[in-house]
């Protein structure tokens, strides 16, 4: 249930860069697009912490892990 609403999330954040795309003024893409990233960011990382709550790695990223040292520290 938690991989589902992951995947939900980049469906989403996917829509709104389209939307976004479309109806934004060209200086708001960027800062728009840096907003989306960070919030998945966060959901990738929550994610990861569930499924080591959980004893089970999280089927995300290159060989299926989150190397944590790039996930902290990043603006």
């Amino acid at each position: 249930m938690v991989s589902a609403a992951y995947r939900r999330g980049f469906h989403a954040a996917a829509t709104s860069l389209t939307d976004a795309a479309e109806q934004l003024p060209q200086d708001q893409l960027f800062p728009h697009l840096v907003s989306i990233g960070r919030a998945q960011r966060t959901a990738t990382q929550r994610l990861a912490d569930i499924c080591s709550t959980l004893g089970r790695p999280p089927i995300i990223g290159a060989g299926g892990k989150i190397e944590a040292d790039t996930m902290k520290d990043q603006p």
